[in-house]
């Protein structure tokens, strides 16, 4: 206990009082805090057929006094080696050991001491866990991340545990039989996309294709055959349903579609449209807004038709990473030419028909007989000749569709590098070129000549 200075003058003398228990903070108070008061209870009377049997004791609660060596009768045995001290030796604040010694002599109400910058008490259970935390981020912290968060395998354990056997192969039955009504053939992106359409786990989604493979009573997963133009598995069920009518080749350019169907499509799309996600996303939008025209058509047949409609009936183009009616996007570009300020050095002359591409392909091909690649074309035609080159006033909706139309196809060559990654644009064999390609041909080295000689 504490015990505080003698005052100046002596107090009075006052009678012994004689205790049996004592109420005290086992830990000392905060400094500049007054120290906790005892409470003292007095002792009952000894009991009238032994009177004297037990002397009275002074000091502290005998078991308080065992701990200290105290006990004049020696009836509580001293605490084992490492037991709990009220004071260490040197009449100071107990150690890191008190700590430890209350929890060994279990002793009733005591408290643990107080932290130095919280100062807040906290029972035995948390100071544990205090000292498991405090070991853990003298360590990095890594210990306590881990039994948060738990792993990917715990996760998925837990959803599957959750689902149950029967509740996930019926999500994985109706995931599949969804894409067979469609006529999508479902290959992983596609299953993939259904799992989060349909608010599946994330678990669940991440691991699906191990998931159907582990139900080969119901479902086949085929990986891709070596040298295939794809790279992801395609799932099937063992037995296909009987209401199946095959799968819909989204990018054929057969067109078995009723001109009426194309005309109401036409209709529809002369307006202010915007798509996004694609022609999968459109096609979504147009079974959404339950068009009579598309009544009778699945999911991947509006997906043929959007695909149709962008390559061959140059209905739709990609826009700024959307698809729009191609009216509205030429509407919306104003022609280039000096006197609106658009044109000029600022943006370059933009190439205007056949011919004039011919040259300015030629030219560029002068300064890398290497190739250009395809996707970087447009830039370095503006960047070195200052020109404008824009697919959509030849009417294609990609770069790529130029080059199908003469005279590039015959003039040119596409190669693909990096597993078809890459597509660079080359010279062809120039002995075939036709007599007005050969003309321009010749343009382009002769521009190319002067300029090297004004240079010099």
């Amino acid at each position: 206990q504490w015990v505080d200075a003698p005052p100046s003058a002596a107090p009075p003398p006052q009678p012994q009082v004689e205790q049996d228990m004592v109420f005290q903070w086992v830990d000392t108070p905060s400094y500049g805090r007054p120290a906790a008061h005892q409470q003292y209870l007095q002792a009952p009377p000894a009991a009238p057929f032994y009177p004297g049997a037990l002397p009275p004791h002074p000091g502290l609660d005998p078991h308080f006094a065992a701990a200290q060596g105290m006990d004049p009768y020696g009836r509580y045995p001293a605490p084992a080696q490492g037991g709990y001290p009220l004071f260490d030796q040197s009449g100071g604040r107990r150690g890191q050991g008190g700590r430890q010694g209350t929890q060994a002599t279990g002793v009733r109400g005591g408290r643990q001491g107080m932290e130095d910058k919280g100062r807040a008490r906290q029972p035995a259970s948390g100071n544990r866990q205090g000292a498991a935390g405090d070991s853990a981020a003298g360590g990095g912290g890594s210990g306590q991340r881990r039994s948060i968060e738990p792993s990917a395998d715990a996760q998925t354990a837990a959803v599957l545990e959750s689902m149950g056997t029967e509740g996930l192969r019926s999500t994985l039955v109706s995931i599949l039989e969804s894409l067979y009504e469609d006529r999508i053939k479902p290959m992983a992106n596609y299953v993939k996309g259904r799992l989060k359409e349909r608010s599946t786990p994330e678990p669940i989604v991440k691991s699906f294709v191990e998931l159907y493979s582990q139900h080969p009573d119901l479902f086949i997963v085929q990986q891709p055959a070596q040298g295939s133009q794809t790279d992801e598995a395609t799932i099937f069920f063992v037995k296909e349903p009987d209401w199946f009518k095959g799968w819909i080749d989204i990018d054929s350019a057969d067109d078995p579609y009723p001109e009426a169907t194309w005309e109401e499509l036409a209709k529809f799309l002369d307006g202010e449209h915007t798509f996004a996600g694609g022609r999968y996303g459109m096609a979504r939008e147009l079974m959404q807004r339950n068009l009579p025209f598309l009544s009778s058509l699945s999911l991947g047949e509006v997906c043929h038709m959007v695909q149709l409609a962008i390559q061959h009936r140059r209905l739709i183009v990609y826009h700024r990473k959307m698809l729009k009616p191609i009216q509205t996007v030429l509407c919306q570009q104003p022609p280039l030419s000096p006197a609106n300020g658009n044109g000029g050095a600022a943006e370059g002359e933009e190439i205007k028909d056949m011919d004039d591409l011919c040259l300015v392909l030629f030219r560029m091909l002068i300064h890398h007989p290497q190739g250009i690649r395809l996707c970087r074309m447009k830039q370095m035609i503006k960047h070195e000749l200052c020109r404008k080159l824009s697919e959509m006033a030849f009417q294609c909706t990609k770069l790529i569709e130029l080059f199908n139309q003469e005279p590039l196809s015959t003039t040119f060559v596409l190669d693909t590098e990096n597993d078809g990654k890459s597509i660079y644009v080359r010279l062809g064999d120039t002995e075939k070129f036709a007599e007005n390609v050969k003309r321009i041909y010749k343009n382009a080295n002769s521009a190319e000549a002067k300029q090297v000689g004004s240079i010099a």
